[in-house]
């Protein structure tokens, strides 16, 4: 399992997995000392038993550090200690199925909002939390996750996130969550998924 890596000012963000846990970790990017460590249980296992994740990226955005581990939790840190901030089970919140692979998406910090492909069903496939204390802000479409990131972008002067999910494109308008644009992409097969 490769781990999961992010550089911010000095201090290299690690996010993998050890034994039956999801660490993160805060190195110096100097000398490879430990400035903190978070752990947290998982019992996640894929049906293939490829990789036991997590497979996101962590996102830092000011004094926070955000990961989605493969059983989708959610957590918040800050950045000088490691310390919780806070967390959220979105697969028991949304209820979301397993999938192929578990979660796979590297959250989006866009201004003061955080942005993931949870993949939820009833209106949960797209979500949008404060970033400051995780309060979900808006969910959208059903679309189960694919195995990508959101990114932000301007189109004719206007603010959209682009979500590609297991259904393929969809772009959604940060403050509100309405969809302004979608394209039906994905194989015939049920068995594939878009990554």
């Amino acid at each position: 399992m490769s781990p999961n890596v992010v550089v911010v000012n000095g201090t290299v963000i690690l996010f993998h997995r050890l034994g039956e846990e999801e660490v993160v970790e805060a190195l110096d990017l100097r000398d490879g000392g430990s400035r903190w460590t978070y752990r947290y249980p998982t019992t996640y296992r894929d049906d293939f038993g490829f990789d036991p994740g997590p497979r996101a990226s962590p996102a830092v955005s000011g004094r926070q550090v955000y990961t989605f581990g493969a059983e989708g939790v959610l957590h918040c840190l800050r950045l000088a200690d490691g310390k919780k901030v806070w967390s959220l089970d979105t697969h028991r919140k949304f209820n979301v199925p397993k999938g192929f692979f578990g979660a796979a998406c590297s959250p989006l910090v866009d201004g003061s909002r955080l942005f993931l492909n949870v993949g939820g069903p009833d209106n949960a496939g797209l979500v949008a939390f404060d970033k400051g204390t995780g309060r979900v802000l808006w969910t959208a479409t059903g679309d189960e996750a694919g195995y990508s990131s959101p990114i932000a972008a301007r189109f004719a002067g206007r603010r959209r996130i682009l979500f590609f999910t297991r259904e393929g494109l969809q772009v959604a308008d940060p403050k509100t969550g309405e969809i302004a644009f979608t394209k039906r992409w994905r194989s015939r097969s049920r068995a594939t998924v878009n990554a």
